[in-house]
């Protein structure tokens, strides 16, 4: 590596302290760029990561917690918070929900029987008058939650309880996914608005010709990997650029920087590391 290149990783794991710890992963990603543009695009898209470390996440959770008290005026003695999960495996909804019940003081009067692990089994916390929130992560392109939205209204609907509201919560959220919230007709929040990495931050040409060039590394990549296509540009191709630190990254951000193997089926070193 000459000491150009070398100033410029430098310089780039110093604006991104959350990078030190994957040194290996963009030296081997900065390898597999192989021209200047490609180059400058990776390193510009690295400094605009929003990238939330665990002190970072304390007040994030803390601002959550005020928005339902405060802007939404909800109390522990009718609300219940679910992690949107399916099921009983671990995924970001229910591994932040842990982390944010933290927040809701038991002097209030919240508890553990105001938050539920998943949207399994939740009978049991439905009645009269009740406001439920549903949790996830993040909202990409919005049709997760809509989906999960939508057949949990009509189960709310078809219940013999009346009076309810159903309010839809996340730690982040892309700003492209809103229109979709927005047609769900429901209170939402996203404590962090996230644009899109290339599409919204070029101009119309220049998106395009960056666009382009992602698309040429991601032909580097496998299509297919334990039975999931690689979501070019992101699922949904969302163009996000957002992780927290030590956790799963979702699977909207540009796989360059996380999906695992080379078309080869070679593994990779990667920035950001997503289990499946």
């Amino acid at each position: 590596m000459d000491s150009g290149d070398f100033k410029v990783l430098f310089d780039v794991c110093k604006s991104c302290r959350w990078l030190v710890s994957e040194y290996d992963a963009l030296i081997r990603l900065w390898n597999d760029c192989h021209d200047v543009e490609s180059r400058n695009l990776i390193i510009k898209l690295i400094n605009d990561f929003k990238v939330i470390t665990s002190f970072e996440m304390v007040d994030v959770t803390k601002a959550i917690s005020a928005h339902v008290q405060e802007k939404w005026s909800l109390s522990a003695k009718n609300t219940v918070f679910f992690a949107v999960s399916d099921d009983c495996e671990v995924d970001g909804s229910q591994a932040f929900l842990q982390q944010l019940k933290n927040d809701f003081s038991p002097v209030d009067g919240w508890s553990e029987k105001n938050f539920r692990n998943s949207l399994v089994g939740y009978g049991d916390a439905f009645g009269n008058g009740k406001n439920y929130i549903l949790f996830d992560d993040f909202f990409g392109t919005g049709k997760t939650i809509e989906r999960k939205a939508t057949k949990f209204i009509e189960y709310v609907k078809n219940s013999r309880y009346k009076n309810n509201r159903v309010y839809l919560l996340a730690i982040a959220g892309m700003n492209a996914a809103k229109i979709r919230l927005d047609e769900l007709g429901l209170d939402y929040h996203s404590e962090i608005w996230l644009n899109r990495g290339i599409s919204d931050r070029y101009k119309s040409e220049d998106a395009a010709s960056n666009r382009k060039i992602m698309k040429s590394l991601e032909k580097n990549l496998a299509t297919l990997y334990k039975g999931q296509f690689m979501p070019s540009m992101g699922y949904g191709s969302s163009e996000a650029l957002f992780s927290v630190n030590n956790y799963n990254c979702p699977n909207n951000v540009f796989p360059i920087f996380w999906w695992p193997v080379y078309k080869d089926y070679k593994a990779r070193k990667t920035v950001f590391k997503r289990l499946r």
